[in-house]
């Protein structure tokens, strides 16, 4: 059985030991996480991206702990509700009602004190932020900079990327390689912190939907064949 030292080490590593990326495009948005459950053994891997049972909002949280779990149960009590309107009232008084009846079990509101949330909610050009400090609240990231976001290991050099080459005039098509390359980047600097790719993607006329196997392969060879290309010509 984990001992608590262990539980706690784990969930509060988690908040920083995650790769995640939010692109608005021109035609669309994408949210992009890596896999890696650290500090799990066996390593594994799990799903950080989640999607409300309706499909109108999309989070990418730190991972399978304290703030999926949150998450989840947040994407559960906002149901169905309209969010065409008042959105960022009605997420940050959805958060907060979620937050109070999550309970405390394991000390929940501690373990994601620090923890920032993704939000994009489908046919709204906006991308959102959930902060715990040590309360949730929602900001809305405004103007065209603020277009994007990258989450959980920030500090991370492959941030770089995102920063450098993100541009909202950009298609869904045109950003994909460049969030895919944040992210497995971001794994080759820290293997033990972030690994493995997933993606969501929604372009106009489309059906939002996540990448499959197939196609995250050819992200990858992609990002592969760009790492050697760049280090053959320093190394």
């Amino acid at each position: 059985m984990e001992s608590l030292y262990n539980f706690y080490y784990n969930e509060l590593k988690e908040k920083s030991m995650t790769m995640q990326v939010a692109m608005l495009a021109k035609d669309g948005f994408l949210i992009a996480s890596d896999r890696l459950v650290s500090g799990s053994q066996p390593t594994s891997e799990h799903r950080k991206i989640f999607v409300s049972e309706s499909g109108n909002v999309v989070v990418a949280a730190a991972g399978f702990g304290a703030s999926g779990r949150f998450t989840q149960h947040w994407l559960r009590d906002l149901g169905n509700r309209d969010l065409k309107t008042n959105t960022e009232q009605i997420l940050a008084k959805s958060v907060e009602d979620s937050f109070l009846t999550y309970g405390m079990d394991c000390s929940a509101g501690h373990l994601l004190q620090g923890t920032r949330l993704l939000v994009i909610v489908r046919g709204i050009r906006s991308l959102w932020e959930v902060v715990f400090a040590p309360r949730p609240y929602v900001e809305l990231l405004r103007g065209e900079s603020e277009s994007y976001a990258v989450n959980g290991s920030a500090g991370n050099q492959a941030s770089f990327f995102a920063h450098q080459y993100f541009s909202a005039e950009k298609s869904v098509d045109q950003l994909l390689p460049i969030a895919a390359h944040t992210i497995l980047e971001g794994a080759r600097i820290e293997p033990s912190s972030v690994g493995g790719l997933d993606i969501y993607v929604s372009r106009t006329g489309e059906s939002p939907r996540f990448l499959d196997s197939a196609e995250i392969d050819a992200l990858c060879r992609r990002s592969e064949e760009l790492h050697n290309k760049i280090a053959s010509e320093f190394i």
